[in-house]
C-alpha cells in the first residue's frame, strides 16, 4: 500500500480534476503538460496500482476519516506537544483474532 495525502477528501486518488492528485503526479518527459506513455507516473493507468512490479495499492490518506485515525502526542522542543493523528493501518494481534501474519511494512514521515 502506498498512502499519501492528496489534500481533498474524494477516496480516490486520481481525480483529474483535482491539480494534487496523483493523475497529476509524474516524471513530465516532453513537456506537453498531459499525462503519456513517454512520462513517467505513479499510475499511468488510473487504476489505483502503483505503477512498476510491487502491485502496491494507492490510498488517499485525506481521504481517511477521524473514526479511523490514532491520535499520538509528539513532544517539541521548547514547545507545547503537538498531535498528531495517523490512519489506523495495522490491526493489533485481538483485532486479528489472535494471530498476525508477518507483513513487510515501510514507514516514512516528511
Amino acid at each position: 500500500m502506498v498512502l499519501d495525502a492528496t489534500h481533498y477528501t474524494d477516496p480516490n486518488p486520481f481525480l483529474k480534476s483535482a491539480s494534487s492528485s496523483f493523475y497529476w503526479a509524474r516524471l513530465e518527459r516532453n513537456g506537453d503538460n498531459a499525462v503519456d506513455s513517454a512520462d513517467v507516473c505513479y499510475d499511468s493507468d488510473g487504476d489505483g496500482i502503483l505503477d512498476g512490479t510491487s502491485r502496491a495499492r494507492i490510498v488517499n490518506a485525506d481521504s481517511i476519516d477521524s473514526a479511523h485515525r490514532q491520535a499520538y502526542p509528539i513532544k517539541v522542543v521548547d514547545s507545547d506537544d503537538v498531535m498528531v493523528c495517523l490512519p489506523k493501518l495495522l490491526r493489533t494481534r485481538e483485532e486479528a483474532g489472535g494471530s498476525v501474519p508477518r507483513r513487510e511494512t515501510k514507514s516514512e514521515v516528511p
